[in-house]
């Protein structure tokens, strides 16, 4: 049988209807070694590095008083894969599978910041990016405040790379604060 989620529905108002048929184990025991699991090749280790890369990142910028080229470079592969992920999560969020709305993920990876990736390569539209870091940067921290309350969820490995958004945010919000003067 494939999945009927209609079939779940009726059986959640009606207790006659049986939600399964019979059970079939479909693998059966293996010769997985979890011992090659190490923290080394885990995504909170991923995390971690991403994480600590965007923290030098900002001190490296903060001490040359500009933004430098891989900076620059870093900021656009994280920004692009953001918005890339941030696309398949809107993507499933809008799709006719119903367990995949609401995806609270959406706060912090979202198809905007593909749009915004290129801003780092062209300066002119630095004030658009710099209205985007903020908003972005409020709904970080938002999402961090209430994250145990939401009915999502979340995998611990993802707050490192959140942190690292939220560091990177909060630069670009620094080196480039003539907007907030302007307006």
């Amino acid at each position: 049988h494939t999945f009927d989620y209609t079939r779940i529905k009726r059986a959640g108002e009606d207790d006659t209807v049986p939600l399964i048929f019979n059970e079939q184990k479909i693998w059966i025991g293996s010769d997985y070694d979890d011992s090659e699991n190490t923290f080394f090749n885990s995504p909170m280790f991923f995390g971690v590095i991403i994480l600590l890369l965007s923290i030098i990142l900002s001190i490296y910028e903060i001490r040359k008083r500009r933004r430098a080229a891989m900076v620059r470079v870093f900021d656009f592969i994280l920004y692009v894969l953001i918005g890339l992920f941030g696309c398949i999560i809107t993507f499933l969020m809008f799709s006719s599978h119903p367990f995949t709305f609401p995806n609270y993920n959406i706060l912090w990876l979202n198809p905007f910041a593909l749009l915004f990736a290129f801003c780092f390569l062209f300066r002119s539209c630095s004030g658009a990016g710099y209205y985007y870091q903020y908003i972005n940067m409020l709904l970080i921290l938002a999402f961090m405040a209430v994250h145990f309350i939401l009915p999502q969820k979340f995998e611990i490995a993802f707050f490192p790379f959140i942190l690292a958004i939220c560091v990177r945010s909060v630069m670009y919000i620094i080196s480039n604060k003539k907007y907030l003067k302007n307006s």
